[in-house]
């Protein structure tokens, strides 16, 4: 569950930015849309708008970085040489796991160009019912200034035997005394990594999908095909048939066992019904429908086992309806520890009014030096009061007043190139 990102530095942003989960307590109405963890209310979704080309992406894909961070993945490039890039990037994860009694912040300083950690820390967060909080350290390395800390404890004669590609926690070695109460704190870094589920909606794998459908789980069928009966409403049925012989065209068996590193005869035994009629999917069903398909266990697991989904342009190639009613299952009193991370372009998604609160929606704009930045509407500096007093930000959108609106004519080219 994340708390809120901070990051300095990274692609298109070149100054602090926040995205924060952290629910504004003046703002009243959708009461079911946060939950409360350990004295702070959590947003369950938030969503990330603004034109073409303007970082939108690039925010969600740091919460791969940060990933492959703390699960140890060496060589991580992500910034270039080039637009003014430089090297070291700050990042901020502040999150909890089921095995975290407080919440934990992350911080490290990484320098893409050298694949090094150049410096990091592990904080413990109390936050009180009163308002207050406290933090209690676990370690800080600072390879600049050759400081080591670990519980309080002065370790900086390791520094020089550490290596610096990856989190201290992967260092040293967690069997012996001296590090041994450290071994949670590692638990926690592979736990909170891997309850990151990261998507393309345009490109979405649907592995995840026919594992469900091939195993046991008859509650996880029944929603996936509840999902997918609600997108199509000709879909009767919709499984994984491991029955099904596949032919070549000699019409003579393939055998299965030499392709077994290829997908698609997976994806092939994937059946859908329509009526009495059974069909591979891959052949027959739509686009969209494939995308539903592949979405419904993403969205199954995020909310029943407390992940958090990341899924860039959620309104990409599917009906309007089903795009609200995948964020509506998030905002809703059934879901109790899921969240969600979505780009979109479909503003009326997030209408104030119904959908999303003020703190819940952001907007990536580009200032004048050509550099990007996050904003959130409950900050958002509109005219007249903005949304805050007519809630009207279809208006205030199109407006500009969160960032450029492209404004296309092409009719006028086309009309100008007609008569050349």
């Amino acid at each position: 569950m994340i708390l809120e990102l901070k990051f300095n530095n990274y692609k298109m942003f070149k100054n602090e930015n926040v995205l924060s989960f952290s629910a504004d307590t003046r703002i009243k109405q959708l009461g079911s849309n946060y939950f409360n963890v350990l004295n702070r209310n959590i947003l369950k979704s938030v969503s990330l708008y603004g034109q073409n080309n303007i970082g939108k992406s690039n925010v969600l894909y740091l919460f791969k970085l940060i990933r492959n961070v703390m699960l140890g993945v060496e060589d991580i490039s992500f910034n270039r040489d080039v637009f003014g890039d430089t090297s070291k990037s700050d990042i901020s994860i502040t999150f909890k796991t089921d095995i975290d009694k407080n919440w934990m912040e992350y911080s490290f300083t990484y320098d893409s160009f050298k694949h090094t950690i150049v410096k990091e820390s592990l904080n413990e967060k109390i936050f009180y019912a009163t308002g207050n909080s406290s933090v209690k350290n676990i370690y800080e390395r600072d390879n600049e200034k050759e400081l080591l800390s670990v519980l309080g404890n002065d370790q900086a004669e390791l520094l020089k035997l550490l290596p610096s590609k990856k989190p201290f926690l992967y260092c040293v070695s967690l069997d012996n005394d001296i590090f041994d109460s450290l071994k949670t704190y590692l638990d926690s870094f592979v736990n909170f990594a891997e309850s990151l589920e990261i998507v393309k909606l345009f490109n979405i794998p649907i592995e995840k999908t026919i594992e469900v459908l091939k195993g046991n789980d008859q509650t996880k069928k029944k929603f996936i095909l509840e999902f997918v009966r609600h997108a199509d409403l000709s879909v009767k049925d919709f499984f994984y048939n491991d029955k099904t012989i596949i032919k070549g065209s000699n019409n003579e068996p393939i055998n299965e066992e030499a392709l077994k590193k290829i997908d698609i005869i997976d994806q092939l035994k994937l059946c859908t019904k329509y009526g009495d009629k059974i069909v591979p999917s891959i052949l027959f069903d739509s686009t969209g429908t494939k995308k539903i398909e592949a979405i419904a266990s993403y969205v199954y697991e995020a909310i029943i086992n407390g992940k958090t989904l990341i899924i860039d342009e959620l309104d990409n190639g599917i009906h309007f309806k089903l795009s609200r009613a995948i964020l509506s299952a998030f905002n809703s009193f059934a879901n109790t520890k899921g969240q969600l991370l979505f780009t979109a372009h479909d503003i009326d998604l997030i209408s104030c009014k119904s959908m999303m609160r003020k703190d819940q929606i952001y907007f990536s704009f580009r200032n004048d030096d050509l550099t990007s930045k996050l904003f959130c509407l409950k900050d958002a500096p509109v005219k007249d009061g903005g949304p805050r007093s007519a809630q009207d930000l279809l208006k205030h959108y199109n407006r500009g007043e969160f960032g450029y609106v492209p404004r296309p004519n092409f009719i006028k080219y086309l009309s100008a190139a007609n008569k050349e």
